[in-house]
């Protein structure tokens, strides 16, 4: 199923509260989460500790909107709720 663009540019407009209750809300319904993975593996960044974080996104798209650098030749990749 194909997101509505007018649903990413809002969702990715919210407050941090109202968008982690929407993935939460998305990955039940859907039984899927999202992640960015290259030829390296999955995509992680760095918190100011130097702690690695992985990324994750309830939806192919917000996925993709995300895939910009360092992380432009990445491509979304689903994990089933079970695995995640």
């Amino acid at each position: 199923m194909s997101m509505h663009p007018k649903e990413l540019e809002t969702t990715v407009q919210l407050p941090a509260k109202k968008r982690y209750d929407y993935f939460i809300k998305k990955i039940v319904d859907f039984e899927e989460v999202w992640s960015l993975r290259n030829e390296k593996g999955w995509v992680i960044s760095e918190d100011e500790h130097r702690v690695p974080q992985l990324h994750f996104w309830p939806t192919k798209e917000h996925a993709a909107y995300c895939a910009i650098e360092p992380w432009g030749k990445s491509m979304p990749e689903m994990i089933e709720l079970d695995d995640f």
